[in-house]
């Protein structure tokens, strides 16, 4: 896998599902920083399906060819493509919009 250029470093970044506790986290009240959304691009308005502290949550992701879905607790919370339209905008929108390729690696 080829590194991309930021800023004059080499770096290979691309997007992330969070993994947090959203009553603990201090800076969760950024919607794109809770459980199991696109991490700092966007939050998907669903009902959280969350369990309590002291009971684990599952998290699944499943990507194939750039189509990927987040599943929590049995339930799809995000599914998105890499190519579309609106992959493109949250990137251009996001502060990654000027590291080159970001989130285009393939699979």
């Amino acid at each position: 896998m080829d590194a991309f250029d930021y800023q004059g470093t080499k770096s290979i970044v691309g997007i992330k599902i969070q993994l947090i506790d959203d009553d603990r986290a201090a800076y969760v009240s950024d919607p794109t920083h809770r459980l199991a959304i696109l991490y700092d691009l966007i939050a998907p308005d669903i009902t959280r399906f969350v369990h309590p502290p002291g009971v684990w949550n599952e998290l699944r992701i499943v990507s194939d060819e750039g189509h990927v879905e987040y599943w929590l607790n049995g339930r799809k919370v995000l599914s998105f493509s890499h190519y579309e339209e609106n992959f493109k905008k949250w990137i251009a929108d996001s502060k990654y919009r000027n590291w080159t390729s970001f989130g285009l690696i393939p699979d």
